[in-house]
Protein backbone atom coordinates (compact mmCIF):
# COMPACT_ATOMS: atom_id res chain seq x y z
CA UNK A 1 0.00 0.00 0.00
CA UNK A 2 1.39 3.37 -0.99
CA UNK A 3 0.90 6.10 1.61
CA UNK A 4 0.77 8.98 -0.86
CA UNK A 5 -1.21 11.35 1.40
CA UNK A 6 1.67 11.59 3.88
CA UNK A 7 4.04 12.54 1.07
CA UNK A 8 1.54 15.10 -0.22
CA UNK A 9 1.41 16.68 3.24
CA UNK A 10 5.21 16.80 3.44
CA UNK A 11 5.40 18.41 -0.02
CA UNK A 12 2.96 21.10 1.14
CA UNK A 13 5.02 22.01 4.22
CA UNK A 14 6.94 25.30 4.31
CA UNK A 15 10.22 23.57 5.16
CA UNK A 16 10.01 21.24 2.17
CA UNK A 17 9.13 24.08 -0.20
CA UNK A 18 12.29 25.91 0.96
CA UNK A 19 14.43 23.11 -0.51
CA UNK A 20 15.48 24.23 -3.97
CA UNK A 21 14.74 21.00 -5.84
CA UNK A 22 14.69 22.62 -9.28
CA UNK A 23 18.46 23.17 -9.23
CA UNK A 24 20.40 20.32 -10.87
CA UNK A 25 23.21 20.20 -8.33
CA UNK A 26 24.03 17.57 -5.72
CA UNK A 27 22.19 18.05 -2.44
CA UNK A 28 23.05 17.04 1.08
CA UNK A 29 20.35 17.17 3.73
CA UNK A 30 21.52 17.08 7.33
CA UNK A 31 19.92 17.28 10.75
CA UNK A 32 17.05 14.94 9.92
CA UNK A 33 16.16 12.14 12.29
CA UNK A 34 16.69 8.64 10.85
CA UNK A 35 12.97 7.92 11.18
CA UNK A 36 12.29 10.79 8.75
CA UNK A 37 14.57 9.51 5.97
CA UNK A 38 11.92 7.46 4.14
CA UNK A 39 9.46 10.37 4.19
CA UNK A 40 12.01 12.88 2.93
CA UNK A 41 13.48 10.60 0.26
CA UNK A 42 10.00 9.70 -1.00
CA UNK A 43 8.86 13.32 -1.06
CA UNK A 44 11.94 14.39 -3.03
CA UNK A 45 11.59 11.47 -5.47
CA UNK A 46 7.85 12.07 -6.04
CA UNK A 47 8.48 15.79 -6.56
CA UNK A 48 11.46 15.61 -8.91
CA UNK A 49 10.98 12.15 -10.48
CA UNK A 50 14.77 11.92 -10.70
CA UNK A 51 17.14 9.23 -9.55
CA UNK A 52 18.32 9.47 -5.95
CA UNK A 53 21.32 7.66 -4.52
CA UNK A 54 21.12 6.90 -0.82
CA UNK A 55 24.13 5.41 0.96
CA UNK A 56 23.62 3.52 4.22
CA UNK A 57 26.27 2.43 6.67
CA UNK A 58 25.40 -1.28 6.68
CA UNK A 59 23.20 -3.92 5.06
CA UNK A 60 20.72 -3.94 7.94
CA UNK A 61 20.01 -0.22 7.49
CA UNK A 62 19.79 -0.77 3.72
CA UNK A 63 17.11 -3.44 4.14
CA UNK A 64 15.19 -1.39 6.74
CA UNK A 65 15.21 1.71 4.55
CA UNK A 66 14.18 -0.32 1.49
CA UNK A 67 11.22 -1.80 3.40
CA UNK A 68 10.16 1.66 4.58
CA UNK A 69 10.46 3.18 1.11
CA UNK A 70 8.20 0.51 -0.41
CA UNK A 71 5.35 2.10 1.57
CA UNK A 72 5.74 5.35 -0.37
CA UNK A 73 7.40 4.45 -3.68
CA UNK A 74 6.46 1.60 -6.00
CA UNK A 75 9.20 -1.02 -5.63
CA UNK A 76 9.80 -1.09 -9.40
CA UNK A 77 11.68 2.21 -8.84
CA UNK A 78 13.80 0.94 -5.94
CA UNK A 79 17.12 -0.86 -6.33
CA UNK A 80 19.46 -2.28 -3.70
CA UNK A 81 23.21 -2.54 -4.16
CA UNK A 82 24.49 -4.43 -1.10
CA UNK A 83 28.15 -4.45 -0.15
CA UNK A 84 30.47 -7.16 -1.47
CA UNK A 85 31.29 -8.59 1.96
CA UNK A 86 34.98 -8.90 1.12
CA UNK A 87 37.99 -7.13 2.58
CA UNK A 88 39.76 -4.83 0.06
CA UNK A 89 43.03 -6.81 -0.07
CA UNK A 90 41.50 -10.26 0.24
CA UNK A 91 42.24 -12.54 -2.72
CA UNK A 92 38.64 -13.58 -3.14
CA UNK A 93 35.96 -12.76 -5.66
CA UNK A 94 32.76 -11.31 -4.17
CA UNK A 95 29.60 -13.35 -4.57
Amino acid sequence: MLLKQIITDINASREFRELNLSVNTPMSVEGVSPASFPFLISAIFNTTLKQILVVTDNTEHLNDLYADLTCFIDDQYLFRFPSWDTIPYEFMTPS
